[in-house]
């Protein structure tokens, strides 16, 4: 069920209409993991430091999902039919009519109930109706796309989830910017070796 908090954390941070680089941190037990997310209308760069080695995970659309590790020249193309093997979670939101402004955003509270493999975790999410998520740049993970029409539209600027077993797991959008993409920064490197996994 964690995993699925996650994940559901990281890829709901990937994928809004328009231009931006944001910067999210998650909170659990185990510490923090902060990571920049930079998004173009066609694809999301998100980079962050996974046992001190920097990761970039790169979503193009219509061209797929590639984790890349700059310091072996290689970057992994995940396969999409491992992709569509893995499950997600299925969830239910209420809206509670709360509203908070997160970083100049007004936003929108919902109790997202998920279960997953027979657990349950409640997540307080506060929603930017404003910032509009494009499913294609938000996840690879073809059924977390077929779910979008059941989620709030928006984006999501502050999780506080717990989990099944009381363990407690918050995701957050820390700062928000409009930013013009390098294109650059949305492809692989020639001098990449790449592997399909």
């Amino acid at each position: 069920m964690k995993i699925c908090t996650l994940l559901s954390a990281l890829a709901l941070s990937l994928g809004a209409f328009g231009q931006f680089q944001m910067e999210c941190k998650i909170t659990q037990k185990e510490g923090n993991t902060t990571y920049r997310t930079s998004i173009s209308p066609e694809a999301s760069r998100t980079t962050m430091s996974v046992e001190g080695m920097e990761m970039i995970m790169l979503i193009i659309a219509n061209k797929g999902t590639y984790s890349l590790m700059p310091a072996e020249n290689m970057a992994i193309k995940m396969n999409d039919k491992t992709l569509d093997t893995i499950s997600v979670c299925e969830c239910s939101f209420v809206k509670t009519g709360k509203k908070q402004t997160i970083l100049g955003y007004e936003t929108d509270e919902y109790i997202q109930t998920c279960l997953y493999k027979g657990e349950k975790s409640i997540t307080h999410t506060w929603i930017a109706p404003k910032l509009v998520i494009n499913p294609a740049l938000i996840s690879p993970l073809k059924g977390f796309n077929a779910e979008s029409k059941n989620r709030p539209a928006g984006f999501p600027m502050l999780n506080e989830s717990t989990l099944s077993n009381g363990e407690k797991i918050k995701f957050e959008v820390t700062s928000i910017s409009s930013i013009k993409p390098n294109p650059n920064d949305y492809i692989i490197p020639s001098n990449y070796m790449i592997i399909e996994y």
